[in-house]
């Protein structure tokens, strides 16, 4: 577990200790994080800090690695710090989990279960035999994207765009594994891995 957000000098800023940041996240059921980051709130109202823990890193494929990530708003006194509010989201990186560093990830937007994301990244991994070489990189060729509409049903597929990058923005229905997901749209990131998005039928239609 690496601990950060200058807790050596936590005496000098106002952060929290080592000791501490580690009892916080075990008491919200968060065992051996893999690392933790926090941050000094000055102009919240509601949190003095605000605690990153990372779950250990799990490949869900070969070239996928997924962590969850815990959120905690905390408030009072640094020797007795309170979490008041909690909220978790899954980041990917489009790797091996060996060697992978904090950088290599990239979050999931909206909301999405274990299983679900397990599922979601069933299609998403069909993009991998097309990434030219480079897991890092979600970048689509116009050759490319036969290949990828071979693994990923054509009729699913939502929306097509290109990006000044020379790469494409897909957007593919993900219904047909729960009538409550809309849909995954994968965007390129220049010079790292893509931003991923899940939808739900129960919110906004961004598809649209």
């Amino acid at each position: 577990m690496a601990a950060a957000g200058g807790c050596a000098m936590a005496s000098h800023h106002g952060l929290l200790s080592d000791e501490r940041l580690e009892s916080l996240v075990a008491s919200a059921g968060v065992q051996s994080p893999w690392h933790i980051e926090q941050e000094q709130l000055r102009d919240d109202d509601e949190s003095d800090w605000f605690v990153y823990a990372y779950e250990e890193p799990k490949n869900i494929y070969p070239a996928i690695c997924a962590t969850r990530v815990h959120g905690f708003g905390v408030r009072g006194r640094r020797s007795d710090p309170e979490i008041v509010r909690h909220q978790e989201e899954w980041q990917l990186a489009f790797r091996k989990c060996e060697g992978a560093t904090l950088e290599d990830f990239r979050p999931v937007t909206g909301e999405a279960s274990e299983q679900e994301l397990s599922e979601l990244i069933g299609l998403i991994r069909a993009s991998i035999p097309v990434l030219g070489g480079s897991p890092g990189l979600l970048k689509f060729q116009t050759a490319d994207l036969p290949t990828f509409f071979e693994k990923i049903v054509l009729e699913n597929v939502v929306s097509i765009v290109r990006t000044a990058a020379s790469g494409v923005t897909i957007t593919f229905s993900a219904r047909e594994l729960s009538p409550e997901l809309l849909g995954v749209r994968i965007s390129p990131r220049e010079g790292g891995a893509p931003d991923v998005f899940v939808f739900r039928a129960s919110g906004p239609h961004p598809l649209m």
